[in-house]
């Protein structure tokens, strides 16, 4: 990729200090490249100050406080009285049980669903538009889906409430739907109103379309001649692939429940897959809102995979949103072939797609599913993050589910360590490669053998500067349920270090099979908190003892003395349901009651974890916001999916965030908090949709609405003045509407004079 540009940035600089303010001097000769752009700090001269407090900001140096984070499971009753129904299909669970129990040989394991009690995102998100940030998790049948209403702008306490009036929230805006199977869901403003509109996934049944007006949904139908009945949609995300200020969605599959999956994943290789499919946005005025056009956009004549979750980001920083598709492997077996890629598919910019070859990407085949986009090693270069089944689940999924599948014995407790299967870091280049990380070791020696994740987020939990790592997942699978113990990983300093993290608990997530995990400030103190979704709970015994088992017990002398490396390995567990461990033969193995009767799942639920924001660091919170309908030329989205943030703290590494919507079974909130450390003021650079630049200087504690404003700068010494012209015509013309007031005009105005990329 060769460099496009430069772009003047704050960076470490040569100067003089005048009290509070630092007159900048001339560069000291930094350069760097971030996202394929070369970029060149050139600011000369000049004070920088404050324009309320008249106070300087410039730091030569970025120093950090050094405080402990942790996350505090809230202490709500709606919260932690709430309790999901699961999927239809836990029935086949249920009735397993009596079967295992009264007649083992004729038990039939390959019939029990992977997932069965199904597996719920969770959209963070501002429904009524008050300020404060809203929780929606969908239900199985025969409950309303829940939608948990923030009272935090209400009583300036953060609490939930999923009563509105005399009714449920979830009736009063329209979004209970209780004969339905809601699993994965995803959010956007598909209508560019300003409101967060909706997708439901189902299983069985039409997944919906629900459009937000404010004060209700509204059911939008969706046409689904192209998808075969019966389908698993298992997650969905919004971009505007075509560039025409209207978002798109892209809905991916996963085989039929509840046996398809199974015989997908052990005996055929592509015959039951089910397709990605692309829905185009034709307006809230068209015939039909969303039109499928897979096969019309480049997808035809492709292999359809077990595609878990999708992301729509700019791979190769041209203006457009490209495609990532995180197909999972399946289990190991050679006779299939490989096929869990994570599969990168190119725009060409009228949003018709070429499949990015692996080789070009030197992406490996793996058992990808939740991802979290960002740039952890601050080389300015596009990474990413996969969770996968984990290095322990790996391994127990070869000696217990292979063992009962007929696999061969030598096969049952082999010696090796399932780093293929660890969750994995995936660092980008300049030329499109990435170089994988797995199983990598921190500073103190440990190697970061993961547990099993699907939801995940990437956030600067303490405000530091660099990108973190949360993630949460537990599977059902066959003859065992692998809860997964949940992490935080820590980003050391943005060099591509992690360690495990205490600031969550640990063993957090053991009791629960989860499977949504979704980010944003709920108590809007700048830091970021999140909520995980399990779609059941493990029971314990009737005499209060715990049915869990620790991998250490199954494990032989060579695995747990490479797996005890881990600073996660003492506290996973698995639950071995369907099959006697020591053995490996089919008997109840799971949790029984006082009177020796096998108990099932229970329900599933909430679990909210709140960043107690011990410390002093600084941060900056930005909403991007398209101007298409505010601006003559706006042409971007008004969420502004598909933007490329990138973020200088003064005397910081500059960060970059894409900001994409939609992850594995729900998303997070569209607001971006980046850290300052002790840093008071830096810059945010936005690559729009349709390759526009604009730059904002950002001051310490302050949430920014940053509004495109479709005027490229790069044109400004050829074009006699017109840029400047356009920067006034629209800054004040977005004051006109009411999107920014007169300090943010003049603000806007003279950062995007100064700070042109």
């Amino acid at each position: 990729m060769e460099p496009r540009h430069l772009w003047q940035c704050p960076g470490a600089f040569e100067g003089e200090r005048e009290g509070d303010v630092v007159r900048l001097g001339t560069l000291a000769g930094k350069e760097m490249d971030v996202g394929g752009l070369h970029l060149r700090r050139a600011w000369d001269g000049g004070r920088l100050s404050h324009p309320v407090t008249g106070r300087g900001g410039v730091k030569l140096l970025h120093p950090v406080a050094v405080d402990s984070i942790k996350f505090e499971r809230l202490d709500d009753p709606t919260v932690s009285d709430y309790s999901r129904q699961p999927s239809q299909w836990s029935r086949l669970h249920d009735a397993a049980i009596q079967n295992v129990t009264e007649d083992p040989d004729n038990f039939n394991i390959r019939a029990l669903p992977n997932r069965g009690y199904g597996f719920p995102g969770a959209l963070v998100l501002d429904v009524d538009n008050d300020g404060d940030l809203d929780i929606f998790v969908p239900s199985g049948p025969g409950q309303e889906h829940a939608l948990f209403m923030n009272q935090l702008s209400e009583t300036g306490e953060l609490n939930f409430t999923t009563t509105c009036g005399r009714g449920s929230c979830a009736s009063k805006w329209r979004v209970g739907f209780p004969d339905l199977d809601g699993n994965g869901v995803c959010a956007g403003d598909v209508d560019n109103d300003g409101d967060q509109d909706i997708v439901i996934l189902n299983f069985g049944a039409p997944w919906q379309l629900l459009r937000n007006d404010g004060s209700q949904f509204t059911e939008v139908p969706i046409p689904q001649e192209n998808v075969t009945s019966g389908t698993a949609p298992s997650s969905c995300t919004f971009g505007d692939v075509d560039g025409d200020g209207l978002v798109d969605l892209l809905v991916t599959f996963i085989p039929n429940f509840p046996v398809d999956f199974t015989r997908a994943a052990f005996d055929v290789s592509f015959d039951l897959n089910k397709r990605s499919r692309l829905f185009m946005n034709k307006g809230p005025d068209a015939e039909e809102h969303f039109v499928d056009e897979t096969e019309d956009r480049g997808f035809a004549g492709t292999p359809s995979n077990i595609t878990w979750s999708a992301a729509f980001i700019d791979f190769d920083f041209d203006g457009d949103v490209d495609l990532f598709l995180f197909d999972n492997e399946g289990p190991p077996n050679p006779e299939l072939g490989e096929r869990g890629f994570v599969h990168v598919w190119r725009n060409d910019g009228t949003g018709n797609f070429g499949i990015v070859h692996p080789d070009e990407t030197n992406i490996d085949a793996g058992g990808n599913r939740g991802h979290a986009f960002g740039d952890f090693n601050c080389d300015g270069q596009l990474d990413f993050f996969a969770t996968r089944q984990g290095a322990f689940a790996g391994n127990i999924f070869h000696i217990i589910v292979r063992g009962i599948l007929g696999a061969p014995p030598e096969t049952r407790n082999v010696s090796t360590i399932a780093t293929g299967a660890n969750p994995l870091w995936f660092y980008g280049s300049e030329t499109g490669r990435f170089t994988e990380a797995a199983a990598p070791q921190d500073p103190d020696g440990n190697t970061l053998y993961l547990p099993m994740g699907w939801g995940v987020a990437g956030f600067d939990m303490e405000n530091d500067g660099d990108q973190d790592l949360a993630f949460a997942g537990g599977l059902t699978l066959f003859a065992v349920q692998l809860p997964g113990s949940g992490a935080v990983l820590e980003n050391l300093g943005c060099n591509g270090t992690f360690r495990r993290s205490e600031a969550l608990e640990p063993g957090a997530y053991n009791d629960y099979i989860t499977s949504g995990l979704s980010s944003g400030d709920l108590n809007a103190d700048g830091f970021m908190d999140f909520v995980v979704v399990a779609g059941s709970s493990i029971p314990d015994n009737g005499d209060g003892s715990t049915a869990l088992r620790t991998y250490r017990s199954i494990f032989n002398a060579t695995q747990n003395e490479e797996l005890s490396k881990s600073p996660f390995f003492e506290e996973a567990q698995y639950y071995p349901t369907f099959v006697d461990p020591d053995n490996i033969t089919l008997a109840w193995a799971g949790a029984r009651d006082a009177d020796g009767e096998p108990i099932p799942n229970g329900d599933g639920g909430l679990l909210i974890e709140i960043n107690d924001a011990d410390s002093d660091n600084n941060w900056v919170k930005v909403k991007p916001r398209g101007s298409i309908g505010d601006l003559e030329d706006g042409r971007v989205n008004r969420d502004g999916t598909g933007a490329m943030l990138f973020f200088t703290p003064e005397g910081g590494k500059t960060v970059m965030v894409p900001h994409a919507t939609g992850h594995i079974h729900g998303a997070h909130d569209k607001a971006h908090i980046f850290g300052l450390g002790e840093a008071t003021e830096g810059q945010i650079t936005v690559l729009w949709p349709g390759n526009v630049y604009n730059t904002l200087k950002v001051f310490a504690n302050e949430v920014v609405v940053l509004a495109e404003v479709p005027c490229d700068c790069r044109t400004a010494e050829q074009d006699n003045g017109g840029y400047e012209a356009c920067l006034l015509n629209s800054v004040d013309n977005l004051k006109r509407r009411g999107v920014i007031d007169d300090a943010m005009r003049e603000r806007m105005f003279d950062s995007m004079v100064e700070g042109c990329p």
